[in-house]
């Protein structure tokens, strides 16, 4: 069996906390598409310490599937300084590999910023933004993007089994993003899909989805086909949109490396331009949205990226799968999935994000016997269980389902079968 590009390109990448991931071990099959194992990848860049990443050169896959061109990208150097580390580092193609900045604790330049940690902030062009969008990331100014919805309520819901929205998916819409060259689409950038309720009511919360590395949201022909094993995701946007909320996915298969032009990862200028469309009388979306609820959610190359986005003020709840690295200030809850069969992002990574959150709520779940892609297809996963109601618990305050997460006898605290970690969650 082969690896989707998302997982054969995980390894250097996914070096986030000093761990190396071996890129030849196998994943089981997920019953949305066949993920085992795959061709070797790139050594691109390692992780750097107060200073620049080194680079290394692209790597090349043994069963199918596109190579990058090229070496991986140097990562960028952030300041020095007590902070924690910042990601950097371009990447170019399949095995472009993600740099690691080093440590900086304001004002350096990372190529993702985190937190106020290395990474500077710009103002938001979204509409209503008090204090703006976020360049990788890292902290703005400002708080909640301006809404309407102030006591909206939302019936709550199942998240074992799909939402009563019928889904309708825009495609290609939104501004290009993402950095280039993209390892399926070489030069060119990438706009968005966006999943949503077929018909919009109002106040629908948005929630930022980041792909794995090398993968789409789903097959966006001619050049991400199921063939080449691109375009998994397709099964949990649709459960998500299904339950009523409005999910834009760039279509960039690097969600993890900042466009190079605005400097900020595809998931914030996908937030900034959807909610500047909830003030556009000419948008299809107009009025429908919920811009003070945001969350983010993602897989591999994309749980990084969510877990820089989580440190946005405008973001309040992340979930990650199969991919996380160390953020210390996160601006709301988090969620971290990850797999006890997985050789590609091994739970003692994950574990680390986990231990250097001190502050604000966050449950690690482990499925042992999930590998790196297995939950991908099947809406009774978990994984895909687990982020759904935490979505609805976060961006809708579906305090039915809340002890599934919560309280001293949380349900998923009582699951033998999975093995939890929780901070701030007594109450």
């Amino acid at each position: 069996m082969r690896l989707s590009r998302s997982f054969r390109s995980t390894v250097a990448m996914l070096a986030m906390m000093g761990g190396a991931c071996s890129s030849s071990n196998s994943s089981s099959p997920g019953s949305g598409g066949n993920h085992g194992t795959g061709g070797g990848t790139s050594q691109g860049g390692t992780i750097g310490s107060g200073g620049a990443t080194q680079t290394g050169s692209g790597g090349s896959s043994s069963t199918g599937g596109r190579t990058g061109a090229g070496s991986g990208g140097a990562g960028a150097a952030g300041q020095s300084g007590s902070g924690g580390a910042g990601l950097g580092g371009a990447t170019t193609g399949a095995g472009g590999a993600l740099g690691t900045g080093g440590s900086s604790t304001s004002g350096g330049s990372s190529a993702v910023g985190q937190g106020g940690v290395g990474g500077q902030t710009k103002p938001s062009t979204g509409a209503g933004g008090q204090g703006g969008g976020v360049d990788g990331g890292g902290q703005s100014d400002g708080g909640f993007f301006a809404s309407n919805c102030t006591g909206t309520t939302w019936p709550t819901g199942d998240p074992t089994a799909p939402g009563p929205y019928k889904v309708t998916a825009d495609k290609n819409v939104g501004p290009l993003a993402g950095a280039i060259p993209d390892p399926v689409y070489q030069n060119t950038q990438q706009r968005f899909n966006v999943y949503r309720p077929t018909t919009l009511g109002t106040c629908h919360p948005i929630i930022l989805w980041g792909n794995g590395h090398g993968d789409n949201p789903e097959p966006n022909p001619p050049l991400c086909l199921a063939s080449n094993y691109c375009g998994d995701y397709l099964t949990i946007l649709n459960q998500l949109a299904s339950h009523g909320f409005v999910v834009i996915a760039s279509l960039s298969t690097i969600t993890g490396t900042v466009d190079p032009t605005t400097n900020q990862l595809p998931q914030i200028v996908g937030m900034n331009w959807i909610v500047q469309q909830n003030d556009d009388p000419t948008s299809p979306y107009y009025q429908h949205l919920d811009p003070s609820h945001i969350g983010a959610t993602g897989h591999s190359f994309g749980g990084i990226a969510t877990s820089v986005v989580g440190t946005d003020p405008h973001v309040l709840a992340i979930a990650t799968m199969a991919g996380t690295t160390v953020e210390s200030k996160l601006n709301g809850p988090a969620l971290y999935l990850c797999g006890g069969a997985d050789t590609t992002v091994p739970c003692s990574n994950i574990q680390k994000a986990f231990d250097a959150i001190t502050a604000t709520p966050i449950m690690m779940e482990e499925n042992p016997t999930a590998s790196h892609g297995s939950w991908i297809g099947s809406i009774k996963d978990p994984y895909q269980v687990a982020v759904t109601a935490w979505m609805r618990v976060h961006l809708m305050g579906d305090t039915a389902i809340r002890n599934m997460f919560y309280g001293t006898n949380c349900q998923l605290c009582q699951n033998t079968q999975l093995k939890v970690q929780r901070k701030n969650m007594d109450q």
